[in-house]
Formats: C-alpha cells, structure tokens, sequence
C-alpha cells in the first residue's frame, strides 16, 4: 500500500510582518517561535497499520538545481481531499506553518519496501486555503523551501582546499537543521585564493556551477549542482 504521512506544525508568537520578511528573503526570522500542537495525517493508524480510510492526497514537488532560473522560487504544491470542514474554516492559520511530508511503501505488497519510506519534503507553508464543493472538501497548501538562518553565503577558499569543503561550511552556517551531502570530484581546487559574499543561495549556486566549468574545461562536465 502506498504510504504517506502529512505533519502540519502551526507556529505562534511570530508576527505576520516576520513571517513575510523570511518569506521575502529566504533568511529565517531569529525571534522566538512557539509551536503548536503538530497536525499529521497518514495512511498508518497509531498502532501501524495500515488505514484504509484515510484521506486521498495530492503533491508536486519540483526538483531543481539553484543556479538554475526553475530552481529560483519554485514552490512546492498539496492538496489534501475529504478535509473536515473545520480544518478549512481554520487554513489561514496555517500560513507560515512548518510543514513535512514523508512517502514510500507501507507493508502488503510483495514488492513493497517500507524500509525505502523516508522525508521527501521540508518547508513552510506560504499559503493555505480551502475548498468547499457539495459534498466534496479539499485544503491546498503552497509551500516555500529551504530558509536560511543568516542570508550570508560568505566564504573563503584557500588555495588547494576543495570545493566541497568550501560548500559544506557556507551551506552548514546557513542551513544547520539541514544535512548536506555531497559528490564532487576531488580535483576541483584553485590555484589561488579566493573570496566572496551573496546574499541568496542562488547566487551561491550559480558561482558554484559557473567556478565548478571554469576549473574542469570538458564541454562534456555538468558542472556542480546545488
């Protein structure tokens, strides 16, 4: 059976204006934040079994690589059906929400592997509302992706020293609820020092991309992609 599981945290003592600033600029708010209690909804019940009745749910999930115009911005989409009508009544308090959702196999099918189920998602919901048609109920939610906590993509690249460890530190200090993983090839280093600052992880990734071509000339070379 196909697996799903939606965790909806609403957040408190953050005020519209904050919200809209790290929305806006992709740098997230350092004012304390209150959450509530988390909404989820899945396809397993609490003992782990599988629900036969549980909600039907749509999402869009784009993938991109920053230094690309698609990946600048994109959002993400979900729709969730059979909502109670309270939930919709309440959506405008989900904006801002953090949002995560998880997928895979459940256990049931021979060729299911519940073990490959894991987080495909992360973010925050910029906009949420409901619809209400007949008998049929359905809230969508339009999330935003990766926030930093200092908008500063500042670095400085030592001669010799690889640029995968150059980006796991400018990406661990702006983004340190994420893991980074990498595979670059090792032969990406300088024969000088170098140093910059951008404010977006845009910019970051398109010095990245266009550093990552100039060092390896092969027309064939795809360059770093973040």
């Amino acid at each position: 059976m196909r697996y799903y599981e939606l965790t909806i945290i609403p957040q408190d003592a953050q005020s519209q204006d904050d919200a809209m600033h790290g929305i806006c600029t992709g740098v997230a708010p350092t004012k304390p934040v209150k959450q509530q209690k988390p909404i989820v909804y899945s396809t397993l019940k609490p003992n782990g079994d599988n629900d036969l009745n549980a909600l039907m749910i749509e999402f869009d999930l784009p993938i991109a690589a920053f230094h690309d115009p698609i990946g600048n911005g994109n959002n993400c989409y979900i729709r969730i059906h059979g909502i109670p009508i309270a939930m919709i009544q309440q959506s405008a308090n989900l904006q801002y929400a953090s949002i995560e959702l998880s997928a895979g196999m459940s256990k049931g099918l021979p060729l299911a592997h519940p073990e490959q189920r894991g987080l495909i998602m992360q973010g925050q919901v910029f906009q949420a509302f409901g619809n209400w048609q007949g008998e049929n109920t359905s809230l969508d939610l339009v999330v935003m992706m990766l926030q930093s906590t200092t908008g500063n993509y500042t670095f400085q690249w030592k001669k010799g020293d690889k640029m995968t460890t150059m980006i796991e530190q400018v990406l661990k200090r702006n983004h340190p609820d994420y893991t980074v993983k990498s595979n670059i090839k090792s032969n990406l280093v300088l024969t000088n020092d170098e140093s910059g600052a951008y404010s977006t992880i845009s910019q970051f990734a398109r010095y990245v991309f266009n550093t990552s071509r100039s060092i390896i000339s092969d027309k064939f070379y795809p360059g770093v992609s973040i």
